[in-house]
Order: structure tokens, then sequence, then C-alpha cells
């Protein structure tokens, strides 16, 4: 090994506070010292001053100890100061804050049918970690009249209530939380941001020192990952950080995205990150802004345990519950369908065919055929930008009865292998079946379900039980619906559709 090789890994393997520019010039001034000392050739012909000193028994043991005098001090110096951050320090970092801030942009694809360029969305999310307040503002699509748009909401978490603040509509609804749903939602926002900062955190070895900027004074070094998405699949992602070296402090993140690893698109841009600072006063009040109607009160906040949407046509009205997301890229998809009668209220009964529901459920068996209601999920598709196009066929897996309404738990599996998502959040679009035949005449909707948590087998009981609670009169598990079964179920109906 060259000795300038030497000299620089030296350099590198100490740890010391100092600024990027002061790491390569003293590099440099080190290697230049050391190659004009190998060109410049000692002329003398006799010996010098510093071996006639050194021949001395007496000066050699002076000398050795002034050289280990100067090498122990040299070691303290470097290293009794702060040890140099990186990606790994930093992320356990974030990890232990109390508080964080985070601001910065999310990009959407572009709108073809409008001639419009990719859109960037701002967002701010406020977490108090320890004492279960938060305040995020995020947007979503809306289209109307042809046009598609954004719309900002914001949930503010006050350690008691959460307040929903629709800005498009102008409107505010509170829910009631107990302690477990509010530490599940701060948590739940915690872990979302840090996988935008960071990506995945069994991937964080794939981060490499690229270089190095200084932002408003201060010097970063600038760290990336590309990411591997999925194995099955060629979808990239990568992932840009500016870290202080000496205070831990992220001044950037720039996130982009690529199915080929040549065109890379963006998708977060963050431009301010604090952890453990204080938050102004107010942040986390829950009285709704001046001119926004207020669709309840503290008093009767909504008891809000399953996220579900609805849609009503003229004749039939369907609801759909968020789904769970299965490790193995299947998802459990909760449905109701009813009829109107003719003076115009809703009935579970099917009138036009003369057949009680609870006859239809009951000739049903897990992973055959879904029952014959009114309108049914007999499909999912998924139109991911990243992800691609997938579609998933539903069978039969149990259902739950609450009061008068019964409710079709539906297992939804790919024909072909997908890209899962990392979070288990995604959105599919319903494919409909409606009996009998015809009633689709007098329906203008799409269905849209969304997926909103991964399941494994340790969360599995505890998810179903959370299920069964509102929508089941006998708030029990059934014993032999468990994780292993509903996987194993999967893979018959997967051989199934490969006959």
């Amino acid at each position: 090994m060259r000795p300038a090789e030497n000299i620089e890994k030296f350099i590198k393997r100490v740890r010391f506070k100092a600024s990027t520019q002061m790491h390569e010039r003293t590099l440099k001034d080190a290697l230049e010292a050391q190659e004009q000392s190998r060109k410049t050739k000692s002329a003398e012909i006799g010996p010098s001053i510093w071996r006639i000193i050194v021949k001395s028994r007496i000066t050699k043991l002076a000398a050795a100890a002034a050289i280990i005098v100067i090498a122990v001090l040299a070691i303290n110096q470097f290293t009794s100061t702060t040890v140099v951050y990186g990606v790994t320090e930093v992320l356990e970092l974030c990890k232990k804050a109390g508080t964080i801030h985070i601001q910065g942009r999310s990009f959407y694809p572009e709108f073809p049918e409008q001639n419009k360029a990719q859109q960037a969305v701002g967002f701010e999310v406020w977490l108090d970690i320890k004492n279960g307040l938060s305040r995020v503002k995020s947007a979503g699509r809306v289209t109307k009249d042809g046009q598609t748009t954004f719309n900002y909401y914001e949930n503010v978490i006050d350690g008691h209530y959460r307040m929903r603040v629709d800005h498009f509509n102008k409107s505010i609804t509170y829910y009631k939380l107990d302690e477990a749903d509010k530490q599940k939602l701060i948590a739940l926002d915690f872990d979302v941001q840090l996988k935008q900062m960071f990506g995945d955190p069994d991937q964080i070895e794939a981060y490499a020192l690229i270089g190095s900027e200084e932002i408003d004074g201060l010097v970063y070094n600038i760290w990336q990952a590309e990411i591997q998405v999925d194995p099955d699949f060629e979808t990239w992602l990568r992932i840009k950080i500016w870290l202080s070296p000496v205070t831990g402090e992220i001044g950037r993140v720039i996130t982009r995205q690529s199915r080929d690893k040549v065109d890379w698109f963006r998708t977060y841009e963050i431009d301010k990150i604090e952890r453990n600072m204080s938050f102004p006063d107010g942040l986390f009040e829950t009285e709704p802004p001046v001119g926004y109607l207020a669709h309840n009160t503290k008093e009767t906040p909504k008891e809000k345990r399953l996220s579900k949407s609805s849609w009503y046509g003229k004749e039939a009205a369907i609801a759909v519950y968020q789904g769970l997301a299965l490790e193995d890229g299947s998802i459990i998809v909760v449905f109701s369908s009813t009829n109107r009668k003719s003076d115009g209220a809703w009935t579970t009964g099917d009138e036009l065919a003369d057949i009680s529901q609870i006859e239809v459920f009951e000739n049903l068996s897990p992973g055959g055929s879904l029952p014959e209601l009114p309108i049914v999920v007999s499909a999912l598709e998924r139109k991911s930008l990243w992800r691609g196009k997938a579609v998933y066929v539903g069978r039969h897996l149990t259902y739950t009865q609450k009061d008068d309404r019964l409710y079709e738990w539906a297992i939804y599996v790919p024909t072909q292998k997908v890209q899962r998502s990392r979070t288990g959040y995604e959105s599919f679009e319903a494919i409909l079946r409606f009996n009998p035949p015809g009633l689709e005449a007098s329906w203008n909707y799409k269905v849209g379900v969304f997926s909103g948590r991964r399941v494994d087998a340790k969360n599995f009981n505890t998810l179903l039980l959370k299920y069964m609670t509102d929508l089941c009169d006998d708030v029990l598990v059934p014993e032999d619906l468990t994780y292993e079964n509903v996987l194993q179920l999967v893979q018959k109906i997967r051989n199934s559709l490969g006959e």
C-alpha cells in the first residue's frame, strides 16, 4: 500500500469535529508535505544532528518517551470530541426525538387530460410524540366537472379529540379518541415521516457518502441510496439526504422514483426538519377556524373506529370498509349492500329477487363464490403509477351480522405476481357486479377501495377484533379464522386461478 493511501485511511478513520473543507484541506496538506519530503534527498555528507542525538542510549529513551506523550495527546485530541454523524446515527436520533417538525412538498403525476405537468403540493407535520399531540397538513386529489385539483386537509390531535379540517369545503369534524387510538395515530404519522426521509430501515446500509454542500453557512454531507422497492420489480427509490456531520441536523431530503433507473420522477422534497424543538403557542388547539362549518361538537363527537365509504344509487347502495393487506399481497375487504324500497327507505333484503340476505350467506363456503347482493365487489383493480396495474379476484371468506345488517368478508387475490406497498396503504377501483343484471343502468359511480393496514401473524387477531366490534353482534373472532388458515386459503385460491 502506498504511503499516501496510509495517510488518507488514517485521516478517514479519525473522528473529529471539523468541517468538510477542513477535512479536505488537512488531507491535501498532508499528502503534499509527504510528497515534498520524498522528493527532497538529504545532501549532507556526514550524519545529521538528529542521528547524533538518537545514537545515545539515554537520548533514545527520552526521545521514545517524548514520542509516546505526543501520540497520546494527539489521540486524545482526535477521540475526545463529538462523533461524526452519518445516516445510521441520525436515524437513531430521530427515533429517540420527543418532538418533530417537517415541512416540504409532495409531487403528483401529471394530468394528461388537462395538459398539466407534475404538481407540487405542500405538506407540514408537527408531532409531540411523548404527549400524544399532532398537527398534520396534507392534500388529496379532488375531481369536479372533469377537472382535477387538490384539497388541503388538516388533522389536529389535542390529546382527547381529533379535529379534521376540510379546507376545500370549509368544514370541521370532531372524533373522540381513546388512549390507544391516540398513540396509534401518532405512531403511524411518525413512522410514515421516517420512511419518507430514510426509506426502508432494513436497507439503511445502501447509503453512501457522495459529496458535501454548504447550506446557510453550515456544511452538510450528502448521502444517497438507490433502493429497489420490491425485488421482483424494476422499481427504484433514490433518496438524497443532507446531514451535518457535526450536529446531526438534516438540511434537506430529496426523493425520486424510477422504473428503469433512467428517468427519475420527483416524489418528495423536504427542506425543513427539526427535532426536540418547542411548539408555537396554540398549535394543537382544536377550535374551528373562523367561517368554517362544524358538523358536530366536542360534546357530540363521532366515535370513529373503522374507515368506510358509501355510495347510493337510485335502486341500490354499497358501503366498503378499509381493507387489510396481507403480507403475501392479498387483501381482505368488508362490504355490505342494500336495496331501496318503494317508499325510499333502505332495506337489507333483496326485494327485487324476493330472497332475504341471510339465506344468500348461509349457502357460502370459504374460498367460494361471493354472495349475490344487489351490488358485489367482484374484483379489485390497482392502477398504480409506480407499482403497475393488477387485478385481484374476490372470493368469500366469512360474514358477520350487526343488528339487521349483514357484512361480507371477502379475500381478494391477485391474478399475477404483484409489487406490494411497503406500508400496506394502497387504493383500488372496485369492479362491480349487479344483481339482477341491468341494475347497473342506474349506477353512475366508481367505487374506490382503500387498504390501510398491513397485517401479519402478530397483529391479525387484534385488527380482526377491532373490525368485529363494529360489524358483529357477537364480538368474538372465530377460532378457525387464524392468519395461518387465511394464508392457506389464499394459496388454494391461487392454485385454482392457475388451473
